[in-house]
This record gives structure tokens, C-alpha cells and sequence, in this order.
């Protein structure tokens, strides 16, 4: 997002641009609360925002051993999602008015499609939220995954925002 204005002291004087403010917003799948939109504990991108604001990802975490991983997804009511762990690259691929990928290399590590008791568990509920606490293995310090979900509505599909997670001790 680039904002410029124009200043001038005199009537004649040249117009010169003045840069007023520069986001670095990323340029990853922005998160769309309430469609489409993984958080996880309380990731932020690149200048401190929150998935919930809405801006251009990737988001990022950090979350040591001896706390809960908070994951969040939001998406319409009682609707399947598939997660996604991978490498993070931004704008990996264009999933048209899906959205895009922002992992390359995914790996499904849970489905709301997979049959069974497991597959019924990764759903939105009523509210259209989707929250899990698991707790960080200690073989986990010095690892970075990357995670991206997709909802899998009757008519649409949704890909979240991407959030990279380091885990720490």
C-alpha cells in the first residue's frame, strides 16, 4: 500500500511527491475473517498485524515447548477444511478465485474429508470457528513449519492466510 500526496508552498511551484506511508505487507494469500482464515498462536506478519485485520500474509509464530500450539480456523459454519504443512513461498501458486498457495512441497496433515471418527473432527462448528491446543513435543525445538488450510465448501473452496511456525525451547 503506497499513499503519496502533493505539496506545494507557492502557486509556483512544481508539485513534488511526498511519501507519506509504505507497508511492507507480504505478499502472500491475505487472511478473510469469517471466509477463510488460520491463526495460530497469535500469529502476526510482517509489521505486527494480526490474521484478523485481514492483511496480505504470510503470518508467523513462535511457540516453545512448554506451551500449547493455539491453532484457529474460521471459515462458514459446519464446513470441512483440509490442513497443509509445507515450506512457505509466498505466492507459490495461483488457485484462481480459490485464492493461492502460499507452501510449496504441501503435505495433508488432517482432513475433514478423511472418513471415520478422526475426518468428522476437522470441521468448522456452527459458529464457523475451529480451535485445537496441542502440546509441542520437545523434539520439536529448532524446527520452522509452515502451515495453510483449505475450506472445502459445498460450492467453494477457501485457502487461509499461511503461518510459519518456529517451534523454541
Amino acid at each position: 500500500l503506497r499513499l503519496q500526496a502533493t505539496q506545494a508552498r507557492f502557486p509556483h511551484e512544481t508539485l513534488k511527491p511526498l511519501l507519506i506511508f509504505e507497508a511492507p505487507f507480504g505478499d502472500g494469500q491475505p487472511a478473510d475473517p469469517g471466509l477463510a482464515l488460520l491463526d495460530i498462536s497469535d500469529s502476526q506478519d510482517a509489521i505486527g498485524l494480526p490474521p484478523d485485520f485481514g492483511p496480505p500474509g504470510p503470518h508467523f509464530a513462535s511457540v516453545s515447548t512448554s506451551d500449547l500450539l493455539q491453532l484457529r480456523i474460521e471459515g462458514p459454519p459446519s464446513t470441512p477444511f483440509a490442513l497443509f504443512a509445507g515450506t512457505l513461498a509466498p505466492n507459490f501458486l495461483d488457485l484462481g478465485p480459490i485464492g493461492q498457495a502460499d507452501l510449496s512441497n504441501p503435505q495433508l496433515i488432517a482432513s475433514g474429508l478423511s472418513g471415520g471418527a478422526l475426518g468428522a473432527f476437522f470441521f468448522t462448528n456452527a459458529d464457523g470457528d475451529f480451535t485445537l491446543g496441542l502440546s509441542v513435543p520437545l523434539s520439536a525445538t529448532g524446527m520452522i513449519s509452515s502451515f495453510q488450510a483449505l475450506l472445502i465448501g459445498t460450492e467453494e473452496f477457501h485457502a487461509t492466510n499461511a503461518v510459519q511456525v518456529n517451534f523454541l525451547p
